[in-house]
């Protein structure tokens, strides 16, 4: 897991010959150089869950594209307030992919990763603020329905192959990628249900 497995390739990036959890040794030189980059081998969990993903950038754009119907603003900031949540700890995603997981494929996908949850949540905040009458209420459900789909596949990754980052607790990577999965859930109730909670037919009725 440490270094085990890598051959450098031209350019002096290593490539793993098997799947590794990270690949310590990139990490003595810089960012620049090209020693401190590596590419992994990824499993096909891993493959599923970037495809999932990239089906729901896919949807981002048409959030606003295509006006279905106007919304409650409380609940369209609710939904912005998440999602731009999830764009912060992406962020943050950044940071590491650069300066400790080094990893090339995962680098570059954490860009247009971070870039398409702005590309959700710019519409919901317009829509809350009153500058766009509504969004697409179809594309926001796909683009948080695949997302969460993305993570529960990644969830499953973590779990089948023991995936573990020696600077990182196990723990807090699950509950990471459990709090985007959590994040996405809660985009979609509140689609669904609004702010309130939903009412049973028969609590109706003895309200009534």
């Amino acid at each position: 897991r440490g270094g085990a497995g890598a051959v450098p390739a031209m350019g002096g990036v290593y490539m793993a010959q098997r799947f590794m959890g990270e690949f310590r040794p990139a990490r003595r030189y810089s960012v620049l150089a090209a020693e401190g980059w590596w590419v992994n081998d990824w499993p096909f969990l891993g493959w599923a869950e970037t495809f999932l993903k990239v089906a729901a950038w896919c949807c981002a754009p048409d959030i606003a594209a295509r006006y279905v119907g106007p919304g409650d603003p409380a609940a369209l900031r609710a939904q912005a307030a998440v999602m731009v949540a999830c764009a912060a700890l992406l962020t943050l995603a950044i940071l590491d992919r650069i300066f400790l997981y080094r990893e090339v494929i995962s680098a570059i996908f954490v860009w247009p990763n971070l870039i398409f949850h702005w590309v959700a949540a710019w519409p919901l905040w317009q829509a809350a603020a009153g500058q766009r009458v509504g969004v697409s209420v179809f594309h926001l459900r796909a683009f948080c329905s695949l997302m969460l789909a993305g993570d529960l596949i990644k969830l499953l990754f973590f779990y089948v192959h023991d995936f573990n980052i020696s600077r990182i607790a196990k723990k807090a990577l699950w509950g990471l990628v459990a709090s985007f999965a959590l994040a996405y859930c809660v985009i979609l109730y509140i689609d669904i249900y609004g702010l309130s909670l939903p009412v049973r037919a028969d609590s109706a009725k003895r309200e009534l």
